[in-house]
């Protein structure tokens, strides 16, 4: 209804409603995430649109744009589930004027719907301006502070602040300008003009104004635009808890449907919203990051972004491993357990994103999928923290196996630090902290590698090394139709290319539990937006690898196998042997049906649309 609202009301004042964007912007590699309203009109505010544009002439906009902080300038990730108010994902309400309206239009409208739409007292209401940067030679915008007193804000709920607060930027480099903003006292009946700004839920900001006057350049050049904006924010989740008089966003109607669903599942007691101290065990916090990074996860995989090694996809990675972490060490969930929160979640973003509720299944499945992963990296982890406590002289858990454990196999050092304090056994964080720098320096000259938790540096490293050495892997269709409705799967004959473990390539000694073998070519391949390996067995000299992932690095397919009896020798004297590459025909013929089905609907919908 909020939404409504606010797109009700610039509507009726000459703006155009202009659909939210996807969460990511591949044309502009400055942003990790689309992080505000305004990203999509970058190129209007830059005079850089195209003559045939979405937006041309378009001079007022106005839009609830899908928002991710969760990396780069703009990021929110840490403080989300410790605080009430932080989100990864969050709703922008926004309105914009391309040369058009300019101060005095803006403030008077964010006014207006304010005070006399929503029917807030100006009395719990203060107001902020820009107060100047002598570093950039700005001079304060005595401008917007005249325009509030003429509105009727009282004098003392004009306040001024610096650039950290009130001169606004996209990123590094792009459009920016001095902005005012309105903070809304929770309380009431007072006059706390000191609690503005001071990242206390009592007083918080709702409504952001920035008025798009320079380019930033660099660092410390700025030059002016040839044409002034305007770009307004309100924060829907924020909007939403002051017109429902709740002091937390988390007790609103966008997210208790879905703290109700975690709770159904977990085995610790219900939500009762406590922060800090009060909260001893960090079971509430547990439940706004889950209930935070669900949503998240949902809108950026229903555009199009999958958890994986490297840019936004690590930090996607990262965001559903900490929810995972949440869930079954604070609420003690069942496994998996993520992905079933999905359609509580499709119920109240679906009305204004319809792609959420298209990709439901195909969402539910990712995560699903990565979940598993991650099990499995943590009961490797597990096993391996396990077997050193068991084998320890001392009473120090040895540093060397901290830093492998956490670089190379991506197993969270936290949980790592639970099973020491269980045992009363003594950690060095400095040691492991050398031995992280050692490896970085070691790596300079030496190609070390790991897959569980890669970095981006790293899977470059390895592309380059395979791309020296050895050709791409062909891809192979061995799924054959023999009728309608049946198909046949053949296995495929392939030659060992080479072997990767976690730290050599074709260096191995002694037995290890994970490999990455490299074939010339296979039927195994990763489908095009990683989402999920094709699951097969590779058979060498009448021995069975059951293969339990596949990489893709642009075109050199590396096969996981695990295996606990494993001489590494044995394969490395096969070498250049052939082997036989089996697919499982069941999970294969079940991704070929699912792929049919969602391919008939989609074209069935775009009939229908």
């Amino acid at each position: 209804e909020l939404r409504d609202i606010f797109i009700n009301f610039f509507e009726r004042r000459d703006h155009k409603f202009i659909p939210s964007s996807k969460v990511y912007t591949p044309e502009d590699p400055s942003l990790l995430f689309v992080n505000a309203g305004m990203n999509q009109f970058k190129p209007v505010l830059l005079g850089e649109q195209k003559k045939k544009s979405l937006f041309t002439n378009v001079r007022r906009a106005v839009n609830s744009q899908k928002c991710i902080r969760a990396g780069g300038k703009h990021n929110d990730l840490n403080d989300v589930g410790h605080d009430l108010t932080h989100h990864t994902f969050f709703e922008m309400l926004g309105s914009w004027s391309f040369g058009d309206y300019f101060k005095e239009d803006a403030c008077k409208m964010a006014w207006l719907l304010l005070t006399e739409v929503l029917n807030l007292s100006p009395d719990r209401l203060y107001v902020t301006y820009f107060n100047g940067c002598p570093l950039n030679n700005l001079k304060p915008d005595y401008d917007t502070r005249e325009i509030w007193k003429s509105i009727g804000v009282n004098h003392n709920r004009i306040l001024p602040f610096g650039s950290t607060d009130n001169f606004w930027e996209m990123g590094e480099t792009g459009p920016c300008g001095p902005c005012t903003e309105i903070h809304y006292d929770r309380i009431g009946n007072r006059h706390v003009p000191e609690q503005v700004n001071k990242s206390l839920s009592d007083v918080v900001e709702i409504w952001n104004i920035v008025f798009m006057q320079f380019n930033k350049v660099s660092i410390s050049q700025l030059e002016p635009l040839n044409v002034c904006h305007v770009d307004s924010g309100m924060g829907l989740e924020r909007i939403t808890a002051v017109m429902q008089q709740k002091q937390s966003n988390y007790d609103t109607d966008l997210f208790v449907p879905i703290l109700s669903a975690i709770e159904e599942i977990s085995k610790v007691g219900p939500y009762k919203g406590r922060v800090g101290e009060e909260d001893t065990n960090g079971i509430d916090a547990a439940y706004r990051m889950i209930s935070d990074h669900i949503r998240m996860l949902t809108v950026a995989i229903s555009d199009g972004i999958y958890p994986g090694p490297k840019g936004r996809e690590l930090i996607l990675r990262k965001v559903l491993r900490r929810a995972v972490l949440a869930g079954i060490e604070k609420l003690q969930t069942p496994r998996p357990f993520l992905y079933t929160l999905l359609p509580t979640v499709v119920e109240s973003l679906g009305c204004a994103f319809p792609e959420v509720e298209l990709k439901q299944d195909e969402v539910m499945e990712v995560i699903k999928e990565s979940e598993m992963a991650f099990y499995r990296t943590l009961d490797r982890g597990d096993l391996i923290v396990r077997k050193t406590i068991k084998n320890l002289a001392g009473n120090e858990f040895p540093p060397e196996v901290a830093h492998k454990l956490r670089l190379q196999n991506g197993y969270p050092l936290n949980r790592m630090l639970l099973f020491l304090s269980q045992e009363k056994l003594n950690f060095n964080m400095m040691a492991v902290d050398s031995f992280k720098k050692q490896s970085s320096e070691k790596n300079l000259n030496k190609k070390s590698f790991s897959f569980l938790d890669n970095e981006e540096d790293r899977s470059s490293l390895i592309h380059s090394f395979l791309k020296q050495k050895f050709k791409p892997t062909v891809c192979v269709n061995s799924a054959k139709r023999l009728g309608d409705h049946q198909f046949t799967i053949a296995p495929v004959s392939a030659k060992l290319c080479g072997i990767v473990n976690d730290e050599e390539l074709n260096l191995l000694k002694g037995n290890v539990e994970n490999l990455f073998l490299l074939l010339d070519k296979t039927n195994l391949s990763q489908p095009f937006h990683g989402k999920f390996s094709n699951i097969g067995t590779i058979y060498l000299h009448g021995r069975a690898f059951p293969v339990v992932n596949v990489i893709n690095l642009d075109g050199w397919f590396l096969h996981e196998i695990t295996t606990t009896d494993l001489n590494v020798d044995f394969l490395q004297l096969c070498s250049g042997n052939l082997v036989t590459v089996e697919q499982n025909e069941e999970y294969e013929l079940t991704l070929i049906r699912t792929h049919s089905a969602k391919q008939m609907l989609k074209d069935t919908c775009r009939k229908i649309i």
